[in-house]
Formats: C-alpha cells, structure tokens, sequence
C-alpha cells in the first residue's frame, strides 16, 4: 500500500452481517452458492472478512430476491450477465404476471358476478346466425369431458394423416343438456377450409357441413372447466322464458392453447341453436 492510501477496513461477518440488516447465516449460504464472497478468509481460523463496499452487492441479490426470483436462478443469471440485464429479465417477468392476475381478478369477478349476483342472463346472451361450416368430425359414443383435449389431438392427427386442409376453430357438440361428464356422447370437430374428395376414413369419422344456424350465443373468456358453471344458469333462462332448443348444444373454441397463452384468454362461444 502506498503511502496515503487509507487501508479499507475488513469487517467481521457480524458485522457486515449487521451492516446489511441480515444474519451470519444467511451470508455463508450465499457465499455457498457463489453469490457473495468474504473478501478475506484467514487461513488458520477460517473467520471472514468483508468490505463496507460489498453491502451493496449483498444488496442487488436481495433486491432480486425480495421480488421473487429464487437464489439459484439469481446465480445462473448473474454467471452469464450484469445485474441490468437481470433486473430487466425480472421486471418483464414481473409485468407478465401483474397481468396474469389481473386477467385472473376480472376472470373470478365476472364468474362471481354471474353466479351469485342474479345476473340478467339475457344481457349475456346475444342472437345471431352461426355458420355454416364445413367440419371434419370424430363421434365418442361414451365419451368424457376431461378428454376432450385427447380427442381433438387424435382429430387433428387424423386429419395430417389424411391432408385435411383445417382451421384453427375447434367445436364440441355435446349429445343433450344434461350435465354427464362421463361415458355421455360427443362429437369432437374441426374447422376445414375446404372439402377434399371423397375420403375412406375410420369408424367414427366423418366430413360434415353446419347449416347457417341462428342461435343464442353465450361469450365465455376463461378455463375450460368452469363453463359447466354457465350452463345451468343459460338452460334456466330458456325453460323460464319457454326457448326450445332447435339443435345440439355446442361449445366453440376459437381462442385456445394452440392460439393464445394464458387460460384466461382461451374464448369460447356457447351455442344453444334456437327456432
């Protein structure tokens, strides 16, 4: 050292630990994952030493850390780039979930709002014509709800095997109003831009067209599982109001996971065909 060079102190790690308003302890874990090093560690008695400065560092990690990034991925990250960068990487994940929730909060509202409040269910019903629509088609004859991602998979499998020119939208027609989630009839379809020639396809599949319907459509934005809570309070409304039913009820998913990210957008058009 030269001479008017002041020496830095070295501090205890009791001390350090008190200047960072944390525990020993959790400076030898941090120093154990290889976040944060003693500036000094004597040979002999092994006790360590810190510098004022690296409070600073202790800090960074805290900061990222107190908003909810794990310690572990705070060393992968921290390896590889600056703390800017992190930081950045951990405000988009941040925002990312602020609007997650608030899509979840709107979600819980509405379903709140419709189950518990006596809605008006007409104002959540609109009239128009549906269709038509060309549809390359799977019938379950004991089919279940919770597999109805599994049959659209086979749908679409089926339909590359046999160069089916398809859509995005994907329908589910259930075979009456009653709620039977198991070993009740299906019928599973898919959007087709166009017929192709008269295929020899398997038992069970088939090529349909949906007439121009006019129905009432119910616009439901959120988790799947939930819509069997709408259904009832829709069939309450046409049998008070003397509505029948002109055709199968259907559900038909033009937002879903192949189309958009977060369950709270997949969006769904409940169809009750009406005369």
């Amino acid at each position: 050292m030269t001479q008017g060079q002041s020496q830095v102190k070295v501090l205890s790690i009791h001390e350090f630990a008190g200047i960072c308003r944390t525990t020993p302890r959790t400076l030898r874990f941090y120093e154990k994952l290889g976040l944060l090093s003693p500036a000094h560690v004597d040979p002999w008695t092994k006790y360590r030493g810190y510098h004022s400065q690296q409070a600073r560092d202790f800090l960074q990690i805290k900061l990222l850390q107190d908003f909810d990034m794990p310690l572990k991925k705070i060393q992968q990250t921290l390896s590889n780039q600056s703390m800017k960068e992190t930081i950045s990487q951990q405000l988009a994940f941040i925002k990312h979930t602020i609007s997650e929730k608030q899509k979840e909060y709107t979600f819980l509202q509405t379903m709140n709002e419709f189950l518990f409040d006596k809605p008006n269910i007409k104002k959540h019903l609109k009239t128009c014509f549906i269709g038509p629509f060309s549809l390359f088609s799977l019938h379950v004859s004991k089919g279940d709800y919770d597999k109805v991602s599994d049959y659209l998979f086979e749908l679409k499998q089926t339909a590359k095997t046999y160069a089916i020119p398809t859509t995005t939208d994907e329908f589910l027609f259930y075979g009456g109003t009653n709620y039977q989630p198991k070993h009740t009839m299906l019928d599973v379809a898919i959007g087709m831009r166009n017929k192709p020639q008269q295929l020899s396809l398997p038992t069970g599949y088939s090529i349909k067209t949906f007439p121009r319907t006019k129905a009432l459509v119910f616009t439901y934005t959120g988790p799947y599982q939930f819509m069997t809570l709408i259904y009832p309070k829709v069939l309450d409304f046409l049998e008070d109001k003397h509505i029948a039913l002109s055709g199968q009820v259907f559900d038909w998913y033009k937002k879903h996971p192949e189309t958009v990210f977060s369950q709270y957008e997949y969006l769904t058009e409940l169809v009750f065909p009406v005369a």
